[in-house]
């Protein structure tokens, strides 16, 4: 939490004690009428506060020694004011509880998705997205409410023990039948279902991951989905685990019931055996009566709370594993980040990107992806990586790009290793994909990528389609630049992607531009026309790309073939990289 969101917390916190405190005087307040009606000058006699009343008001005996029934109509008028002015405190305080637990939520959920977003490449390669997701939103749900609940249980459990005091003044004797009643049951029971409601709250986290990994599942691959007939597959796996978290959700909601109903009935019935044995005793009616209608308010009051500060100990058992994830999550190292990009220091790039002695092991592997292998990119030279499927051409490109790092050897730009300044090379340096994430926006927004929309100039916009051969489609259609594509961009073909994908890299217009596989999925004349595209860049951009199609690169100045984990220079000479 932050310091204003502290102080907020402690402030809600006295509040509550406050509202409590109200509630506490409400019950007090109910016994002066109670006394009032069955003897109303014995009641001003051992009460302060009617004799306060009567003083303000100025009430007298009648000439037969007793107060009229304005007395009561008085107090009975104060009482409902009382509880007017304790309502409307209770709307503010619950307002204002709203409010913090709300911004919490953003909070808290806005962090962790910036913890996450500026994470290592390398942690996203070894994290399930399904698992940030229930995290930033189903764990960080729980973990509010169980800040809530400690919210709520410290109040709670302070009127409890308010109201203990308070009964204890009044009767001792009662009190403490009727609480150690309360107290047994509500200890035994939540003995009883510690372990379960922890056991329910895992089960649910987990249930909950799956259930999100299907639905991401069946909607990233809808096309296969559809064309292999396995919608009922996906429908009946997501119905399993949402039966099972219903079923889930069924048992920690009994198991919550318990011990409010069970509380309910010992509360009551203490008290009417303490009813019992004052009548057995012969104590007088009278007293039995002020006594056991104080009791009677009180219980009838203080049950909902214990009742409540059981629920919420379960509540903190069943979101134990949320609340664990979170904290743990919380713990990862986010590196500081400018709010804006612009401040980021560029890493600047005048004469060439050298790879000296690179060595490249993925995390808990032993096979060596690249082994010792050098390479040289000079500032606006083509050049090509090729290799069959797997030879590590895209672990290359990955480690060009910033977003792995060396085992062993450095990758240099201009002699700066990469690794000291990766956020500011990123703004030199744009990346074109196999498969071009498009949102489900507009042609104008897709391109800009990323960017605030008032932040985007049209003409910027336009000048990069142009370049990417791309304007003159976008101008013949109805909406231009404001057509929406679809998620995925699935109202756009293979090419006018890969074109939108060529045309956002030229929007960014930063010296270096990468092609991973970014035309191997096309048919041969879209290919070669975004090829003759590509090939016009040349000079004007430091161009690489990554290929397994001799045809692609046979405008390159220089040729990397990459082949187990070593690299050759097929084309255009060897690098001096030493």
């Amino acid at each position: 939490m932050s310091k204003k969101q502290k102080g907020i917390f402690c402030l809600l916190f006295v509040g509550m004690l406050v509202g409590s405190g109200l509630e506490l005087f409400g019950v007090s307040i109910l016994l002066p009428i109670i006394s009032l009606i069955s003897d109303p000058e014995a009641a001003v006699d051992g009460s302060s506060l009617l004799q306060f009343v009567v003083m303000l008001f100025g009430f007298s005996k009648d000439s037969s020694g007793h107060y009229s029934n304005a007395l009561l109509i008085t107090v009975v008028l104060l009482v409902m004011a009382i509880y007017l002015i304790k309502a409307a405190y209770t709307i503010f305080i619950n307002a204002l509880e709203s409010k913090f637990t709300s911004q919490f939520y953003r909070q808290l959920s806005s962090r962790l998705f910036a913890t996450y977003i500026y994470q290592s490449y390398e942690f996203h390669l070894y994290s399930n997205s399904a698992d940030l997701l229930r995290s930033a939103t189903f764990d960080t749900t729980q973990f509010v409410a169980a800040a809530n609940t400690l919210l709520s249980l410290l109040s709670d459990g302070l009127f409890c023990l308010a109201a203990f005091v308070y009964l204890m003044i009044n009767d001792w004797r009662v009190t403490l039948i009727v609480f150690a009643a309360i107290g047994g049951i509500s200890f035994l029971v939540l003995r009883l279902v510690k372990k379960r409601a922890r056991a329910y709250g895992q089960e649910s986290w987990w249930l909950n991951t799956q259930a999100i990994k299907t639905i991401q599942e069946a909607f990233g691959g809808i096309k296969e989905t559809i064309v292999s007939n396995r919608e009922e597959y996906f429908v009946s796996t997501y119905d399993k685990y949402a039966n099972e978290i219903a079923n889930v959700s069924y048992k920690n909601a009994f198991v919550g019931l318990l011990p409010r109903v069970l509380i309910e009935a010992v509360g009551m019935i203490s008290i009417l055996v303490a009813l019992l044995v004052y009548i057995l005793s012969g104590v007088s009616n009278t007293s039995i009566i002020q006594t056991f209608s104080l009791f009677v308010i009180g219980i009838v009051k203080l049950l909902p709370y214990v009742s409540r500060i059981n629920a919420q100990v379960n509540g903190f058992r069943f979101s134990a594993k949320s609340v664990d994830n979170v904290f743990q999550n919380l713990q990862l190292s986010c590196p500081e980040r400018p709010q804006n990009v612009g401040l980021i220091e560029a890493a600047p790039f005048q004469k060439k990107i050298v790879l000296r002695d690179v060595t490249f092991s993925y995390r808990g592997s032993a096979k060596i992806v690249l082994d010792h292998v050098n390479c040289e990119i000079k500032k606006g030279s083509f050049t090509a990586f090729c290799g069959q499927s797997g030879a590590g051409k895209t672990t290359t490109v990955d480690l060009i790009l910033g977003l792995l790092v060396p085992t062993q050897g450095a990758v240099l730009i201009d002699e700066k290793n990469l690794k000291e300044n990766p956020a500011g090379w990123h703004r030199d340096i744009s990346y074109i994909p196999q498969e071009i994430f498009l949102s489900d926006d507009d042609i104008r927004t897709n391109v800009a990528f990323g960017l605030n929309p008032k932040q985007v100039k049209d003409e910027d916009v336009w000048r990069a389609l142009d370049q990417a051969q791309l304007g003159d489609f976008v101008r013949s259609l109805p909406n231009q630049l404001q057509t929406q594509v679809g998620e995925k961009g699935v109202r756009l073909s293979g090419g006018q992607r890969q074109r939108i994908g060529i045309a956002r890299a030229l929007f960014r217009n930063t010296p270096v531009i990468v092609f991973d596989e970014a035309t191997s999925a096309l048919d041969f004349q879209t290919e070669s026309e975004i090829l003759q595209t590509v090939n016009g860049l040349k000079g004007e951009k430091t161009l690489i790309i990554i290929t397994h199609r001799l045809n692609t690169i046979q405008g390159c100045d220089r040729i990397y073939e990459i082949k187990e984990g070593k690299m050759a220079c097929i084309k255009g000479g060897e690098p001096d990289a030493h």
